[in-house]
């Protein structure tokens, strides 16, 4: 017996098409741009450089230059904004996995992405300051267990919230209704 909220084969198959068609386009998008943009992965690293150390230099923390321009030291601590640490990878993500979403408009997608890789770029600053006071204030040991952590963890979960957050308002209305209007 079908109950009333069962979905039927050919639903189904609709939905299937739909997420291969969502995740085709999302690897097409994140790798091109990926692709693209990568040469400029350097410049992310030294901006969010300058970022956290004027963020750590507001609380209170001093850092001195280091060999390049996305290293400093931290009482005789080099630091290094990696690659990886940069949040570079899931920016693109981001990217693609708006852009891959069909049923919303290109102006939401739009601004989605500008609010999006914003709000994931601050987070990666807080992130990335939140480990080197952990390193600076803690052993070792326990700053490498945390920036394992919050370096994963942040960067997907951040990735997540931002991506579902924007997903929900874009499709039921609220950024039509905040935009009505305005062209």
């Amino acid at each position: 017996m079908l109950r009333p909220s069962a979905r039927t084969q050919q639903e189904k198959n609709a939905l299937a098409k739909e997420g291969i068609v969502f995740l085709f386009t999302l690897f097409l998008v994140s790798g091109g741009l990926y692709l693209v943009l990568s040469p400029l992965e350097i410049h992310m690293q030294t901006l969010e450089t300058n970022h956290v150390r004027g963020m750590l230099n507001s609380v209170g923390v001093v850092s001195r230059d280091a060999e390049l321009p996305h290293q400093f030291s931290v009482n005789e601590k080099l630091i290094e904004i990696s690659p990886l640490c940069s949040g570079f990878v899931e920016m693109v993500l981001l990217i693609g996995a708006i852009a891959a979403t069909r049923n919303v408009s290109w102006k939401k997608r739009a601004l989605g992405i500008i609010a999006g890789v914003l709000a994931l770029y601050v987070l990666n600053l807080f992130r990335i300051v939140i480990t080197i006071l952990q390193l600076v204030h803690t052993n070792l040991a326990f700053a490498e267990f945390t920036h394992d952590i919050l370096f994963r963890v942040g960067l997907i979960l951040g990735f997540a919230i931002i991506y579902g957050a924007w997903s929900r308002t874009a499709t039921d209305g609220f950024l039509e209704k905040s935009t009505k209007g305005v062209h």
